[in-house]
């Protein structure tokens, strides 16, 4: 088989799983992992014969995406923030808005020195990588709850050569450890009710850990940052993702710490950020 024929029969094995516009981005990537074929390489490379082991790991990955795992699970990497991060089930996919949310942090907060900044439900450390990448001096903890999701940050941090303090807190009983200038996070936020109207890929595959929260209490682990943020003495801002439908309820949370908050739409249009500054007393 050449590679125009393996493309094709890629094309052809996701069929139904995926539509065509995500097949191509999918076979883009795939191509480029496993082959380190950029899109320019497809038509000059079309006629290489591809040797027998290339051609079984192919087919094995078919096997896995037409169950519907995701393409970032199969391959074990994901992109964020122009840098690739290793990925299991035990971490969620990183998505664009989470890059928008680092992107304004570091926005509002030039090269500073001397603060401390902590992520909540970090899981596989994206965030608290590429700010320490961005701002070498700050000093940042990432915590979640989840060791086996830890042993993937702390994997991601040595690959980029970042220094980070990782440690295992439950956010809903534990307090923080210590005081800090910046709380961030994207915690579990999605009513278990909405699973249904959810894909495959990610309620199958994902960990429910760091999706889903009670129906009863959909703004749960927000409440609770709510009530550590006001315990901080040099707090200075929160930064957090949001559900597009609940933007407004979870700001009214941080009513007791700040009438500075700022709601940003995600870019394709809906509510999905918000800044608190810090401003009680």
């Amino acid at each position: 088989m050449n590679g125009k024929e393996l493309r094709s029969w890629l094309t052809r094995a996701l069929i139904g799983v995926a539509d065509v516009l995500e097949v191509k981005a999918m076979l883009q990537v795939w191509l480029e992992f496993r082959l380190g074929w950029k899109s320019s390489d497809w038509i000059l490379k079309e006629e290489e014969i591809l040797d027998d082991a290339v051609i079984t790991q192919f087919q094995q990955d078919v096997e896995q995406l037409q169950t519907r795992k995701p393409l970032q699970y199969v391959l074990g990497e994901a992109w964020f923030a122009g840098n690739r991060y290793l990925v299991n089930k035990n971490v969620l996919i990183p998505r664009p808005e989470t890059e928008e949310l680092v992107e304004w942090i570091l926005t509002d907060w030039p090269d500073k020195g001397g603060f401390r900044v902590i992520d909540l439900g970090t899981g596989s450390g994206i965030i608290p990588i590429t700010l320490k990448m961005a701002r070498p001096n700050w000093e940042i903890f990432g915590a979640d709850i989840s060791k086996e999701a830890l042993t993937i940050a702390h994997k991601n941090a040595t690959i980029h050569e970042t220094e980070i303090s990782w440690i295992t807190l439950d956010m809903l009983t534990a307090d923080l450890p210590g005081d800090f200038d910046l709380i961030i996070s994207n915690p579990p936020y999605i009513p278990q009710s909405e699973a249904s109207e959810m894909t495959q890929q990610v309620v199958a595959f994902e960990p429910e850990l760091a999706l889903f929260v009670p129906d009863n209490m959909p703004l749960l682990f927000y409440q609770r940052i709510a009530e550590l943020s006001i315990k901080q003495k040099n707090l200075k801002a929160v930064y957090l993702e949001l559900h597009k439908n609940k933007a407004l309820e979870t700001s009214a949370l941080f009513e007791v710490i700040s009438s500075e908050k700022t709601i940003r739409n995600d870019l394709n249009g809906h509510p999905r950020m918000l800044r608190v500054n810090y401003t009680r007393g």
